[in-house]
This record gives structure tokens, C-alpha cells and sequence, in this order.
């Protein structure tokens, strides 16, 4: 009887493990751009495990971002509402990630007033990661920003920057992204001494040569226009 539930326990773990390297795969091909692959893989993993309801809440996310990346917009919004069903079922605190989405996908869609509804929603659940609070600042800031309300899009931003700075401080590639992020919406005020200053800071913090050739480009032009 010992010698049976060691194997039951052993073939447990090794199936777990099996999924999480699945999962992880998936992510770094995503990290890497390459969408289609990572969600094959999610998606095989998703038919394979429809037990594992943790597992398929990350899953059918990280698929809602693949296809949000290629601009498949409405499939994105329903893998997101599958994530979101089962992390809601779980009590997840995970499905901050998921209001976060649904913001996403409504600003690509420019549907603007459900974006801020879908980020303010987010920020008022228990958040565990300051990045994604970060993300629901900047995002109801770009939200407050299309609809007008710059001054309430202005302190949104201001506490997502404030947040990352504690989180990541000043040398980070997410912290450039968010500096660009509020360049971009200064350059749409035509307010181009402060989208210059924000691509200097954001060229500084970034890592990836291309992206920092980019912040050059874009700062230059700034600079000729304030």
C-alpha cells in the first residue's frame, strides 16, 4: 500500500512539473514575440489539464495576451473572460491581471470609458504585484487622457511612475516603457518640452538596443518641434 502511494505521489509531482514547464515554455516564447507558437503551446496544455483550474486561469490569460499582441482583439476579450471565470471561481487575486486586459483590449478598440471602468474595477481588488497596479495606473491614465480629463490622467500617471520607481527604480525597461507611454500622450497635447524630457529619462533606463534606438529617434524629433 506504502509502495503504491509513492508512486500515486511521484507521478503527481512529475505531472505538475510537466504542466509548469509547459506554462513557462509558452511564457519565455512569448516574451520573445513569438505569439502564435506560445499559444499553441497554452493550448494544448488547456485540452491536456481541464482539471487543473488554477493553471488554465494562467493559461487562457497569457492566450488573451498572445492574440491582443496580434491584434485579434475580440478573441482576446473572450480568452480573457475564460481566465477571468475561473480565477473569479478560485477567488484568485490573480484576476487584477484580467481587469487589466479588459482595459487593454478597450483601449485598442477605443472603447475608452470601458477602459477606465476596467481599470478602476482592478484597482480596487487585493493586488499582489505593484507592476500590474502600475499597469492599471497608466492604463486609466490613457483612458482619462482620450477622454479629455487630463489633469486626473496627469495623477494616474504620476502614481503608476511613483510605484515603479519604489518597484523597479530607475535603470528598468518597464520603467522606460512607462516613461514612453507618457511621452506619447504629451506629444498628442503638442506639449513637446515635457514628451522630450520623459524620452530622455526613458533612453537612460532602457535595455534593448532597439528600443532605445527608437527613444533616440523620437527624442530628437521632440526636441525639434518644442
Amino acid at each position: 500500500m506504502r509502495a503504491c502511494f509513492l508512486i500515486f505521489f511521484c507521478l503527481s509531482i512529475g505531472f505538475n512539473l510537466l504542466g509548469q514547464n509547459a506554462l513557462r515554455e509558452a511564457e519565455l516564447l512569448s516574451q520573445e514575440r513569438e505569439y502564435a507558437a506560445s499559444s499553441e503551446r497554452l493550448l494544448a496544455f488547456i485540452e491536456a489539464h481541464p482539471e487543473r483550474k488554477y493553471d488554465l486561469g494562467r493559461a487562457w490569460s497569457l492566450h488573451s495576451f498572445n492574440l491582443l499582441e496580434q491584434g485579434k482583439n475580440e478573441q482576446a476579450r473572450s480568452a480573457n473572460e475564460k481566465s477571468f471565470e475561473l480565477r473569479r471561481q478560485l477567488r484568485s487575486p490573480a484576476i487584477t491581471e484580467n481587469y487589466l486586459r479588459s482595459a487593454q483590449i478597450d483601449m485598442q478598440v477605443k472603447r475608452y470609458g470601458d477602459a477606465l471602468a476596467a481599470a478602476e474595477q482592478g484597482m480596487q481588488m487585493l493586488i499582489e504585484n505593484p507592476r500590474v497596479y502600475a499597469d492599471l495606473n497608466l492604463y486609466a491614465a490613457k483612458a482619462l487622457h482620450k477622454l479629455n480629463r487630463r489633469q486626473e490622467a496627469d495623477d494616474y500617471f504620476s502614481t503608476a511612475r511613483d510605484v515603479l520607481l519604489i518597484e523597479v527604480g530607475t535603470m528598468d525597461q518597464a520603467y522606460a516603457q512607462l516613461l514612453y507611454q507618457g511621452a506619447l500622450m504629451q506629444e498628442e497635447r503638442k506639449a513637446y518640452a515635457e514628451a522630450f524630457t520623459l524620452l530622455a529619462t526613458a533612453f537612460y533606463a532602457a535595455k534593448a538596443p532597439l528600443f532605445r534606438t527608437r527613444m533616440l529617434l523620437k527624442a530628437h524629433q521632440m526636441y525639434q518641434l518644442r
